[in-house]
């Protein structure tokens, strides 16, 4: 598998509309959520279609051509906001700002076009995004709406600023940190093989599980279509993929359809026991991310999102 790891947390641009907004140390919590929700933008190539502060965190839609696109903090305690710090970004006319927190936040993000394209879960303590170099002004009022909204959450002033988070989420969703970590060893365990999501010709979407070995110039790919996979195990031995298959090898170029691939796993290989639980669940997390829904057998964080917005 190729390493392409989004960055899991948001770089945004502020529209120069909102620079006007005055926070005050009078201000409201809607007031203060507003301001900073309208303040994570995309920049002009993403339209905000819908900025929006909800009890449990912030909620933002873009339009980016065809593709529709959320980006959401859920479950911001700030009562437990830190600080607020602004930096210059090297060789760019920005300036990055960074609202911390003692506690996690879960930064979730998906784009779609009818199908979704790329989803992300992350839990972070930090919400990153720019601003343009020379409007110091909006980074120091995104710094007094943070600094207003830890002073009425430790209030208790807003119901708002309630934090009611579902049950083990943080347990359950990695920080970006972690998510490498794991990304290091699964992609080790993998042995050489690798895997991609890739539209056709005719916009449908397939898995692609390769190997290439460039010493014997020999290829393997196993190419399943996105709705025909059906499920995920191992034996211990190999990561197993069943649904419709179809398998093509520089030995034997003439595609041959099955209805299950097996994919030999490095360690296991070695002998003895061995857990491969953890190649299985990384395996569904990649395809999750990447739009590959298997039901209740996949990668799966909707039970640990707020239950009370249309679109989860």
């Amino acid at each position: 598998m190729k390493k392409i790891i989004m960055s899991m947390i948001a770089l945004v641009a502020i529209p120069c509309a909102l620079w006007a907004q005055n926070i005050t140390a009078n201000s409201t919590a809607e007031e203060c959520l507003d301001f900073i929700s309208k303040s994570i933008s995309y920049g002009e190539h993403a339209k905000l279609a819908k900025a929006e502060y909800l009890k449990n965190g912030i909620k933002n839609t873009y339009q980016i051509g065809e593709a529709a696109m959320t980006m959401s903090f859920w479950y911001v305690d700030w009562a437990s906001y830190r600080e607020t710090k602004v930096s210059e970004v090297n060789d760019q006319n920005t300036l990055s700002v960074n609202i911390n927190f003692d506690k996690d936040v879960l930064f979730h993000h998906e784009a779609a076009n009818g199908d979704v394209l790329r989803r992300a879960a992350i839990r972070t303590k930090t919400i990153d995004f720019l601003v343009l170099e020379g409007n110091e002004s909006a980074a120091q009022s995104i710094k007094q709406a943070a600094e207003r909204l830890a002073e009425l959450a430790k209030l208790k002033a807003s119901p708002l600023l309630e934090v009611n988070a579902s049950e083990g989420w943080a347990e359950a969703i990695p920080s970006n940190s972690e998510y490498e970590e794991d990304l290091e060893a699964y992609e080790l365990e993998l042995g050489g093989w690798e895997m991609a999501v890739q539209n056709d010709e005719n916009a449908e979407k397939w898995i692609l599980i390769f190997k290439n070995n460039d010493q014997l110039a020999t290829t393997q790919v196993a190419r399943i279509p996105k709705n025909k996979l059906k499920s995920i195990h191992s034996d211990g031995k190999d990561l197993i993929f069943t649904g419709e298959i179809y398998f093509q090898s520089t030995e034997e170029p003439e595609l041959k359809k099955q209805d299950s691939f097996r994919l030999p796993l490095l360690f296991a290989q070695l002998g003895g026991e061995y857990d491969t639980t953890d190649v299985v669940h990384m395996t569904k997390h990649y395809l999750w991310k990447n739009g590959v829904d298997l039901g209740s057998d996949g990668y799966n964080i909707k039970k640990y999102l707020p239950k009370n917005n249309s679109y989860l």
